[in-house]
């Protein structure tokens, strides 16, 4: 069970591949950071698993997850070129109608906000901080 590839895929071999991360652009190293996460949990969220293998995975790469999550959510500018065009096109509207007094305009700013990566983890890191102070009713 090996997502990079075929290799015995430990800590220690993740490590590896995320010293090698030098050569890519930033957006690349975001997406390959990311790809890798979502394997790493999926391998750890595997049911066959029992519950003291699934924590002995988590201990071993809680390093290597922390650093990948970094990675992954490093890129304020969204991924693709469709989505940049969007994001520079409502930042343009939004500026543009609030120097003409529209201040309405201001939630196509807020809207901006959500196309970067980094800001959504930040809010998302937020969100489950305060659920985690102030847990709901369930």
């Amino acid at each position: 069970m090996n997502p990079l590839n075929d290799e015995l895929f430990d800590d220690d071999h993740l490590r590896e591949q995320i010293k090698k991360l030098d050569k890519m652009s930033r957006e690349e190293q975001a997406k390959w950071a990311g790809r890798v996460l979502k394997k790493l949990d999926m391998i750890i969220a595997d049911p066959n698993l029992s519950e003291e293998q699934r924590q002995g995975l988590e201990e071993t790469f809680s390093v290597s997850r922390a650093q990948l999550a970094g990675l992954a959510l490093s890129v304020w500018l969204p991924f693709g070129t469709p989505r940049k065009i969007i994001m520079l096109i409502c930042l343009i509207v939004g500026v543009y109608n609030v120097f003409m007094g529209n201040l309405w305009y201001l939630l196509l700013l807020v809207v901006v906000a959500f196309f970067s990566p980094r800001l959504l983890g930040e809010l998302s890191t937020l969100i489950g901080e305060f659920q985690r102070i102030h847990p709901g009713k369930k």
